[in-house]
């Protein structure tokens, strides 16, 4: 896809020299090794897996060589990690936990104004063409029919619990933006990529600072979105079995972020900045994937959804009788809502307000009352 006669040929404003040799390799080996990175330069790198982001871009060449500083810059923030412990997990973990320590309402005020000016900047077609270019076949942001897909769901969902809040653009464009870089698997899917898992994440955020450079945003405002985003993004929406996410020696399945937070493992220092980068970082992952959420995190029961929701309920069963080999046989378990079924009500339940027969929180389960979260809505 050629989106180069939809976009404005202005040069960037790059963070690093204009020579891509010049590039210092500064990123440990292990942190690499881990992400799937390889040894050579990571502009050559960034230019093999992100052109669908590069052709944004007048300069291929000179965006790559931007992304790649921005990438490198990210990589730098994984202090904590160390050759024994370097798994993926920590690595995002490390990430979240620095950058949240270091970031500052001014940088969330730089990082919004440097949003606004890529949307004034690219065309919405062009941005939305960079993610239906890598041809998921559900990460889109619209359908051929011109409806939503999951990036433009993504931002509606999240600005639901945005609204009137002072970074709103902010906190819409980066669920909009999530799933822009991915590095495909060979057999052309971009989910489950284990080789990559985290690195898709960080990268995002770097491929947000090199839009932000090609829209003449200046190299501080790059630097405080590429952070912001790399706080937000990478918690937000990298999802797997996680070891000993509760403390109690047992892997669980759900964001970095839910993890951080179950176990008490994120460092929340005390300013208004911080608490906004967790809140959008958890509401992306609400919104993303909380369909499978974590053993403990408050849930509605059978009877609670059946009761309080009735119309939600006939239309789960409604689903389930027009295709009971897959919808029917995931959700639902001798005509009962299964656990998948009742973690799916808790993600309506947390999300949109269409679903507006649910209390603003769900009753807990009897294990969430030892002491789980409580998920209320906005």
């Amino acid at each position: 896809m050629n989106v180069k006669n939809v976009v404005a040929g202005s040069p960037p404003v790059g963070v690093f020299p204009r020579t891509t040799s010049d590039l210092p390799v500064r990123t440990s080996c292990s942190i690499r090794n881990v992400l799937g990175i390889p040894s050579r330069q990571l502009d050559e790198f960034c230019s093999e897996h992100f052109g669908n982001i590069l052709t944004l871009c007048a300069s291929d060449r000179q965006a790559s060589a931007i992304m790649a500083g921005h990438l490198e810059n990210l990589l730098e923030q994984v202090r904590e990690v160390t050759p024994d412990q370097c798994d993926k997990h920590k690595i995002v973990s490390s990430l979240t936990n620095n950058l949240l320590a270091s970031l500052t309402h001014i940088d969330l005020e730089q990082a919004q104004r440097a949003i606004e000016k890529i949307q004034s900047h690219f065309d919405q077609s062009a941005l939305d063409g960079a993610l239906n270019a890598l041809r998921l076949s559900y990460h889109k942001a619209t359908h051929s029919s011109g409806r939503m897909a999951h990036a433009q769901e993504m931002q509606s969902d999240v600005l639901h619990f945005f609204q009137g809040h002072s970074f709103e653009r902010l906190a819409g464009f980066l669920p909009y933006f999530h799933d822009h870089v991915q590095i495909l698997q060979e057999d052309g899917t971009g989910i489950g990529n284990q080789l990559h898992w985290g690195l898709n994440e960080i990268a995002t955020a770097a491929a947000l600072g090199t839009l932000a450079g090609e829209a003449r945003v200046d190299v501080t405002g790059q630097e405080s979105l590429c952070r912001v985003a790399a706080a937000v993004i990478p918690s937000g929406t990298a999802f797997d079995f996680m070891p000993n996410i509760g403390r109690d020696g047992k892997p669980g399945l759900g964001t970095v972020i839910e993890g951080l937070l179950r176990s008490g493992a994120l460092s929340i220092p005390d300013n208004a900045a911080c608490e906004d980068m967790v809140a959008m970082a958890y509401t992306l992952a609400i919104c993303d994937t909380q369909r499978n959420n974590l053993s403990g995190l408050a849930r509605p029961t059978n009877k609670i959804v059946y009761t309080v929701a009735p119309a939600v309920y006939r239309l789960l069963m409604e689903c389930a009788q027009e295709d009971p080999l897959k919808f029917g046989t995931l959700f639902f378990d001798n005509g009962r809502l299964s656990e998948a079924g009742l973690a799916l009500c808790s993600k309506l339940t947390t999300t949109v307000e269409v679903f507006e027969e649910f209390a603003p929180y769900t009753d807990a389960t009897a294990k969430n009352e030892k002491g789980g979260l409580t998920i209320r809505s906005a």
